[in-house]
């Protein structure tokens, strides 16, 4: 029983172990190319194909269908007809069913495709634009007797997404220095090399959007007819977006060398810069609280200001208006005394008349029979009382005109102290002003140290995701997702394709360039009479004869050889050197 149930367990082992190689569905290696080729001619429209290289690692008799981006309406021609091809979204589908694969068979074929670039070729000569007639894959252009050329090409990509990146293009050149010599470029090439027959340059950069390129050629020769050759570049773009995220790695790795080596070590750097930002951040902070304190005390000095201007104004006012009041009193005051001094006066007349005795008034009224009774004493007494009060009233004349001048001086203190007033109310509103534009000074540092620290923040958020976060360009994802869907798929049951993509570039077929550059001269060319042709002409016919009979002769002289035979082909080449010699005489 135990040896039954030993049995039974190392079977289902060995099942188990052998039951994912049994039943495992093939699969079959396509190692893929794409090469985009784009045939420019200046002034007509520009037509794309893409060829497509399968190489397969198996044999199998297969179904199945390949995908090409950036396709276009057309036909496909291949080396093996497909079953079908068609244009599905940004996808091309060609099918082909029961092809007889071996590991190694090589199936090419070549469809329409989108331009993806827009080219530009420009030629000059001696600063002067030249004007190209293309047809048939060269153009032709005119420009007597010119000195130099010089060659401009722009590459522009029209698809929106190839141009937010940045794609390696590679530019090769070469011309004979017998008739063209490069002597000026806008781009120094990275490469150059020359030999007696050629010179070769080469330059290798990125299409940023576009990318252009223009050379300089000394014209140093030209052919018989007049012409100057130009020989196109070979410009490729790669689209493999492997060979970009190879250069950004190896731009992320130099960039984080260059940091390193000239800030020091990057988590230092991130620490420092922190305290900085804080740093900025306080700073910002306390200077907007002091311009806050500057702004009130300038709201307050400038009321105060317009207090001082208000009591200045109220001052001068009252002082206008107590001038106007003392010299009032002072006409009153002026004619009081004149009327007391005319008082006094008077009143001095009456008492001098008053002189005459009590005893002389009796008796002069007893003279007159007069009972009337004048007590000359008692006026005399009243008018002495009268001047007397006119005495106190004239002392206090005068001590209203000494308080009149004290008010006289005090308007003018008054009106000296309304100046001080108003000057001390300009100079607070200077004072104001000035404090002013110091908060307004202290808030524009503060805003600037507060936008400083949201820079720094923002630099130290993208140092702090530079080792994580990717470097790569905007699109590149969707550019990385198209490059990967061109794959080539099975449709046959059991049999499994695993494309592994070689690489996709772009080539640009530019047209040769003829320069007229002279008109051959034909002045020293004659025309001969036809007399004079035939004379030049049986010499000519001669020839012929002789030579079909020596080679008649030689024909039976591989046969059979005699003295007379060889006599014969050495009489021949004699009569050939004569006639070369009549041609040369003719000739001349």
């Amino acid at each position: 029983m135990n040896a039954m149930l030993r049995r039974v367990l190392a079977v289902l082992v060995a099942l188990t172990v052998l039951a994912p190689a049994l039943y495992a569905q093939p699969v079959i290696g396509v190692k893929k190319t794409v090469v985009r080729e784009m045939d420019v001619v200046p002034g007509c429209s520009y037509n794309t194909t893409a060829t497509v290289t399968l190489i397969f690692d198996g044999d199998v008799v297969l179904n199945f269908t390949d995908y090409v981006a950036y396709p276009e309406e057309g036909d496909v021609a291949s080396t093996e007809p497909p079953a079908s091809s068609l244009v599905t979204g940004n996808l091309r589908a060609t099918t082909w069913r029961n092809l007889n694969v071996t590991k190694g068979y090589s199936l090419k074929y070549s469809v329409p495709s989108r331009s993806l670039f827009n080219v530009s070729v420009q030629l000059s000569a001696d600063g002067k634009p030249l004007k190209l007639n293309c047809s048939s894959g060269y153009c032709v252009a005119q420009a007597l007797k010119a000195k130099t050329l010089e060659y401009t090409l722009t590459v522009s990509a029209i698809d929106p997404l190839l141009s937010k990146l940045q794609l390696p293009i590679s530019v090769s050149w070469s011309v004979d220095p017998a008739y063209l010599y490069p002597v000026a470029y806008s781009e120094n090439p990275q490469s150059v090399r020359e030999s007696g027959t050629e010179v070769s340059f080469q330059w290798s950069s990125v299409i940023n959007g576009s990318y252009s390129l223009s050379v300089v050629f000394e014209i140093r020769g030209e052919n018989p007819w007049g012409e100057v050759a130009v020989s196109p570049p070979i410009v490729t773009v790669t689209l493999d977006p492997r060979v970009q995220a190879a250069l950004m790695s190896r731009y992320k790795s130099f960039m984080y060398k260059f940091l390193e080596s000239n800030l020091g070590n990057l988590t230092q750097l991130e620490e420092n810069v922190t305290q900085l930002r804080d740093l900025l951040y306080n700073l910002s902070k306390g200077f907007g609280e002091e311009a806050s304190m500057l702004e009130s005390a300038a709201g307050q000095a400038e009321q105060a200001s317009s207090y001082m201007f208000t009591a200045a104004q109220q001052i001068k006012n009252l002082s206008g208006r107590a001038g106007s009041l003392r010299g009032e009193a002072a006409a009153w005051l002026q004619n009081a005394s004149e009327l007391v001094a005319k008082a006094k006066e008077a009143l001095g007349s009456a008492s001098r008349n008053a002189s005459l005795t009590d005893e002389k008034v009796k008796k002069v009224l007893a003279a007159l029979n007069s009972s009337a009774y004048v007590n000359v004493s008692a006026v005399t007494s009243l008018i002495e009382v009268s001047r007397n009060q006119l005495g106190e009233v004239e002392g206090l004349l005068e001590r209203y005109k000494s308080i009149l001048a004290e008010i006289e001086g005090l308007q003018g203190q008054a009106s000296e102290a309304a100046e001080n007033l108003a000057s001390g109310a300009q100079r607070l509103r200077l004072m104001s002003s000035m404090l002013r534009e110091a908060a307004y000074n202290l808030r524009s540092l503060s805003e600037g140290l507060a936008r400083a620290a949201s820079l720094i923040d923002s630099s130290l958020g993208k140092l702090s995701k530079l080792g994580s976060s990717s470097v790569m360009p905007e699109g590149f994802d969707e550019y990385n997702r198209t490059f990967y869907s061109q794959v080539a798929v099975s449709l046959t049951p059991g049999v499994e394709l695993r494309t592994e993509m070689m690489g996709e570039v772009y080539y640009f077929s530019l047209p040769y360039i003829k320069v007229k550059r002279s008109v051959p001269d034909v002045s020293g060319v004659k025309l001969e009479s036809p007399s004079r042709r035939v004379a030049s002409a049986w010499p000519l016919a001669l020839l012929v004869v002789f030579a079909g009979a020596a080679l008649a002769l030689g024909k039976r002289g591989s046969r059979q050889s005699s003295p007379a035979s060889e006599e014969a082909l050495s009489r021949i080449r004699s009569l050939k050197e004569r006639i070369s010699r009549i041609e040369v005489g003719v000739g001349a």
